[in-house]
């Protein structure tokens, strides 16, 4: 399923509807779950949620701490490598499935309207997807 996918071999519908849409969909909520979860921890260990939540950007801290992070081990760095883990892997999941769009809309046959509008509702997902990455 991988390969054909991979290959742009599945149709566009196929393509837009069950990798596209309900993949990435499936992808935003499991690494908008290890986000927050993530996120909710190291405001915890900040001793103030609304401290944490105005004034540090985890981004900014994973990116400070990381060594730190993994090393001190426990939950926070587990909750850390589960989202860094997912995030990962939504990323590979967003290249495949553009790619593959592109090759199915190349071959479709259909109206030109279905190509553009595939294309751009999927690019849309993928910025929706990025922001709940990061």
């Amino acid at each position: 399923m991988w390969k054909k996918l991979a290959a742009g071999e599945y149709s566009l519908k196929m393509t837009f509807w069950v990798f596209g849409v309900l993949g990435f969909f499936l992808f935003m909520i499991i690494t908008g779950i290890t986000h927050s979860s993530f996120a909710r921890m190291l405001c915890a260990r900040a001793h103030s949620v609304n401290y944490c939540l105005e004034h540090l950007n985890v981004i900014k801290y994973i990116v400070t701490h990381f060594i730190g992070l993994l090393l001190g081990g426990g939950a926070l760095a587990t909750r850390l490598m589960l989202h860094l883990i997912a995030s990962g892997c939504f990323g590979a999941y967003m290249i495949v499935v553009v790619r593959s769009l592109w090759k199915c809309a190349k071959e479709y046959k259909g109206s030109k309207f279905w190509i553009w509008s595939a294309k751009v509702l999927l690019l849309a997902l993928c910025v929706l997807g990025l922001k709940v990455i990061l």
